[in-house]
């Protein structure tokens, strides 16, 4: 998966197999790096402090927190928080960058990134509140994923 920078100014492409980031910058998509890791980076989100958030399909793995412009993990925190072959953990940030959201094993994360250390975890809900979120018609702005819980549920 990939994710772009709440600036708009980088493309970061998880590159599953090779345990891989590669980083783009935008609009002209010139490779500017590819960071190589010990797990297998699966979603992306990045916050407004320029760090990128990352899953992997490590079980045991926690949500990565990664510097976006040297690729140094810089926590690991909350609960495991992996994907596997038929459902990969899925990662979406808000429009200001502010908070990262996730979707796991009928659960969705929240998690507030503006401090300077780990992401902070605010709530977690249930899949029946997903569906209550993803299908209100007060919801103006949907993150991708959930148009598609609305309609499989």
């Amino acid at each position: 998966m990939m994710a772009e920078s709440v600036d708009g100014s980088r493309l970061y492409v998880a590159l599953l197999q090779s345990q891989v980031i590669q980083v783009f910058s935008l609009p002209d998509m010139t490779s500017l790096a590819q960071w190589s890791y010990s797990f297998q980076p699966e979603s992306l989100a990045c916050d407004a402090l320029g760090r990128v958030y990352c899953t992997t399909t490590d079980a045991t793995q926690k949500l990565v927190q990664i510097d976006g412009t040297a690729g140094a993990v810089l926590s690991q925190s909350g609960p495991a928080f992996a994907g596997n072959a038929s459902i990969p953990a899925i990662l979406h940030r808000n429009a200001a960058g502010t908070e990262i959201y996730g979707s796991l094993n009928n659960l969705i994360y929240r998690f507030s990134t503006t401090g300077a250390g780990a992401p902070v975890s605010i709530n977690t809900s249930p899949w029946p509140a997903v569906r209550a979120f993803a299908t209100s018609p007060l919801m103006n702005k949907r993150p991708s994923f959930m148009p598609s819980l609305a309609t499989a549920m």
